[in-house]
């Protein structure tokens, strides 16, 4: 073969006359001609023929695009115009077929010259630091646009490595973007996408999470706390099981000093024994009460704040009684006390239970005034007084009462409340 042509596209083995030219020289001036549609001129041109003739010699054409698009076909070219010809392609069909992939890939190349622009729209908006809920909106819009773009110019060409570069570069710009907006569980989902994240961007997301899984735990904590404490202050639960034990009881309470007073006080004139008799029987009956309820009484701090204020009143009357008894004090006077002894726990109880129950409290206080004054009228006005309490209660629980679901169970730390109907 000889050699022949125009020198701007020679292979530099053509230099020698021919004695080397082959099918590989072919492939060279294939290249050649591939060099000059991509750069615009032949791979040779020179201002003199000395200029040419070295040119063809060394033969190191150089890349005149940047255009990551064209890398595929760069590299294509500058293979086949390589010095060596052991390091071109073989022969010119598999030329031919490196120009076809490269053709082939064109739409994935689009795809990834088209999210690298979107790329670098989000590169700039993060350093931007964009806030508000439209900006954030338009942030991971430009995010999804990304991530979809390279993923489909991967599957178009699985070798693309720069849609790899750029699918990479777009899930660590939201890392660092969620990692800065505290959202480390954003942040740990797209470190999983990554193929081999940075061990320094993994340890950041890992403490980000450790922080995050402590600070949850906390607000699960509080808000533990808080809907215990909500719980230990409804008034609703066990609000029929109060009515029905404090209501029996001062209905008794108001009922049994006018008939005592009424029909049996002239007969059986009362004693401090019976006094203290008569209060620990109540105490007995109560705490017998209380017992069989204990699941529910238990179960609250209102519930156990106000049957401690009751069983308060109580003890003290009955101490109250005890010490009377024992200084000799005048009968009459000691229920007089016991009046005052019971304004004093109803004011404590409605301050540790409802401030609802002040009226009680109000009450209890006038009726010892009124009894200080009136100490032989002290039957009555006890009867009214405990009246006054069993229409506070009726008031404040019975709504309870009624309104609260059939349904709904009352637990303790006891047990279950039965399901009231």
């Amino acid at each position: 073969a000889k050699a022949a042509g125009t020198p701007v596209y020679m292979a530099p083995e053509m230099l020698d006359g021919g004695a080397g030219v082959g099918e590989y020289t072919d492939v060279y001036l294939l290249g050649a001609i591939l060099y000059e549609i991509l750069s615009g001129e032949p791979p040779h041109l020179r201002d003199t023929v000395q200029e040419i003739l070295r040119a063809i010699a060394l033969s190191e054409p150089v890349r005149r695009a940047e255009d990551p698009a064209l890398d595929e076909i760069w590299a294509v070219c500058l293979r086949a115009m390589s010095r060596e010809p052991s390091a071109r392609f073989e022969r010119v069909e598999s030329l031919r077929r490196g120009v076809q992939s490269f053709l082939d890939h064109r739409g994935a190349l689009s795809l990834t010259e088209q999210s690298t622009l979107r790329l670098q729209l989000l590169e700039r908006a993060v350093q931007g630091r964009i806030r508000g809920a439209t900006q954030r909106e338009d942030l991971y819009k430009l995010f999804a646009e990304c991530r979809f773009g390279f993923r489909q110019a991967l599957i178009g060409w699985p070798d693309n490595t720069h849609a790899a570069a750029g699918l990479e570069r777009a899930l660590t710009c939201m890392i660092e973007h969620e990692l800065a907006h505290a959202e480390p569980r954003g942040a740990q989902a797209l470190l999983a996408e990554l193929s081999d994240p940075p061990a320094e961007l993994r340890a950041r997301v890992q403490r980000a999470m450790a922080q995050f899984e402590r600070e949850r735990a906390r607000v699960e904590e509080l808000a533990e706390l808080g809907a215990r404490h909500e719980r230990q202050q409804d008034i609703g639960i066990g609000a029929r099981v109060r009515f029905g034990i404090v209501g029996a009881l001062m209905v008794a309470m108001t009922v049994l000093p006018l008939a005592y007073s009424w029909f049996l006080r002239e007969d059986y004139p009362p004693t401090h024994a019976n006094l203290v008799a008569f209060t620990c029987g109540i105490v007995l009956v109560l705490g017998g009460a209380a017992f069989f309820a204990r699941h529910v009484l238990l179960s609250t701090t209102l519930n156990r704040n106000f049957f401690a204020a009751l069983f308060t009143a109580l003890c003290g009357q009955i101490v109250l009684n005890l010490g009377c008894w024992a200084l000799d004090v005048p009968v009459l006077t000691v229920r007089v006390l016991d009046l005052g002894v019971w304004a004093i726990a109803a004011t404590y109880g409605s301050f540790v239970t409802q401030l609802a129950f002040l009226p009680t409290a109000i009450g209890y206080l006038v009726g010892f005034g009124v009894a200080v004054a009136y100490p032989t009228r002290r039957d009555e006005i006890a009867a009214a007084a405990n009246l006054l309490l069993v229409i506070n209660l009726l008031v404040v629980w019975w709504p309870l009462i009624v309104g609260r679901a059939p349904s709904e169970p009352q637990t303790s730390v006891a047990g279950p409340e039965e399901p009231q109907p």
